[in-house]
């Protein structure tokens, strides 16, 4: 568990500074470990997924996360007023390498709500999103690694309350 909180803190850095501060926003909607992983591998991977087709209407962004991290961040958009920016939170999918306590290349992708600029709970599009990496998984190439398990994680659940 304090290797996760670890990982956690070092994939919410951005830049090239690093902090082991957590940010409030934080919600983790869905861990994947992975075998052998290769994290610029599986940037490619999620930046040629077609999110746009998993939710047609919503507007959204997909960009790479800033070096020397790996992984999308995925803006959900909305027409900007005086009242609210063009940024309607999103979720951000990170992922890093490791290894566990026997030297084996371990690794993790999680994927966490981005929740600045969300008016409204995005669950149903986040669910989304959620569903669609779960299911393209299943054809995840072996130069990325190979999945060992998914765990989605309650945050979807807590954002009702």
């Amino acid at each position: 568990m304090a290797r996760l909180a670890l990982l956690l803190a070092l994939l919410t850095t951005s830049g090239k500074s690093l902090s082991l501060n957590r940010p409030a926003s934080l919600d983790v909607l869905l861990q994947v470990r992975l075998k052998s992983p290769q994290p610029a591998n599986l940037e490619t991977w999620l930046m040629r997924r077609s999110f746009a087709a998993v939710l047609p209407m919503q507007p959204m962004l997909v960009l790479p996360l800033e070096k020397p991290q790996h992984g999308v961040s995925i803006t959900f958009r909305r027409k900007p007023s005086s009242e609210k920016g063009g940024q309607d939170g999103g979720i951000r999918i990170a992922c890093a390498a490791d290894s566990d306590d026997d030297g084996n290349d371990m690794g993790t992708m999680l994927l966490t709500r981005i929740s600045e600029g969300q008016y409204t709970p995005k669950i149903f599009s986040e669910r989304a999103i959620c569903r669609s990496i779960i299911n393209d998984l299943k054809g995840l190439p072996e130069d990325c690694g190979t999945v060992l398990g998914v765990v989605e994680l309650p945050a979807i659940e807590r954002s009702r309350e």
